[in-house]
C-alpha cells in the first residue's frame, strides 16, 4: 500500500507504507521518536576516509581502459568510495570523447594535406 500523504505541492508520496500504518517511516506520526533516533544515528556513522590515489599518466585511450577497469577492481574490493568511482567514470567518457575528436581532426588534417598535394602536383 501507498503512504496516503500529500506533500506541499498536493502530490502523494510515493513511498510504500509500513506493516499497520497508512503511512511510510517518514511521514507516520508514530514513528516521530524513532525517525529522530535513525537520524541521529546516521550522522554519526563512521566515515570511510580514503588515501590520495596514485597519479597516472593518461596519453590515450588504452590508458582510460586500464584505469577504468583498475577503478572497477578498487570499488570490488571497498578500497576507493563510490563517489570517487563515479567522478572518474564521468571524466573517463569525456576524456574517451575528446581523444575520439582529436583523432578525427588528425585524420581530417591528413586528408586535407593530401587534397592540397594533389591540386598543387596538376
Amino acid at each position: 500500500m501507498q503512504c496516503i500523504f500529500i506533500k506541499t505541492n498536493g502530490g502523494q508520496c510515493g513511498a510504500n507504507a509500513i506493516n499497520d500504518s497508512r503511512f511510510c517511516f517518514s511521514h507516520d506520526p508514530n514513528m516521530e521518536e524513532a525517525k529522530r533516533i535513525a537520524t541521529t544515528k546516521g550522522g554519526q556513522s563512521p566515515k570511510k576516509n580514503y588515501d590520495p590515489l596514485p597519479p597516472i599518466e593518461i596519453a590515450g585511450s588504452k590508458d582510460v581502459i586500464r584505469l577504468l577497469a583498475t577503478t572497477i577492481s578498487e570499488v570490488r574490493q571497498g578500497q576507493v568510495e563510490i563517489r570517487v568511482a563515479n567522478c572518474i567514470g564521468f571524466l573517463a567518457g569525456h576524456l574517451i570523447r575528446a581523444f575520439e575528436v582529436g583523432e578525427v581532426n588528425e585524420k581530417l588534417e591528413i586528408f586535407n594535406g593530401l587534397i592540397i598535394e594533389r591540386k598543387i602536383k596538376r
